[in-house]
């Protein structure tokens, strides 16, 4: 490079700083005028799926009450068409009737838990469903 070596490599850097302003100058530009406006529709979309999310959970909650309030009815149904089966197999008189009552007395037998309270007393409950 001889003697203008440094006169080079100052027009060099020059070069180069300049050349760093445009881009940033550009890049700027570019951020403002596209950027900010993805990055506001990308938050509208974001905030559209969340509400989404939490309608589609208000539902679901909405849906599992209804099951359980379905449920509950149906069971009473069910008990209550127990209630008129046990009936009238009592109502048929003779081996029938004296098995159906061996059946739901031993039924009943093993819903119930028994407690010894000592002196021969004992305490009768019904089992919890997990036991």
């Amino acid at each position: 490079m001889g003697s203008h070596g440094g006169e080079v490599a100052a027009a060099f850097g020059t070069g180069c700083v300049a050349t760093a302003g445009v881009l940033v100058a550009a890049g700027k530009w570019i951020w403002e005028t596209f950027g900010d406006k993805r990055i506001k529709q990308l938050e509208a979309e974001l905030a559209s799926v969340k509400q989404g999310r939490s309608d589609d959970a208000i539902e679901h909650r909405h849906q599992r009450e209804r099951d359980r309030e379905d449920c509950r009815r149906e069971t009473e149904d069910l008990n209550r068409r127990i209630v008129q089966l046990e009936a009238i197999l009592f109502a048929q008189g003779g081996m029938i009737r004296n098995d159906a009552q061996a059946a739901i007395s031993e039924e009943r037998i093993e819903r119930t838990k028994i407690t010894p309270l000592g002196r021969g007393a004992y305490k009768l409950e019904n089992k919890e469903p997990d036991e």
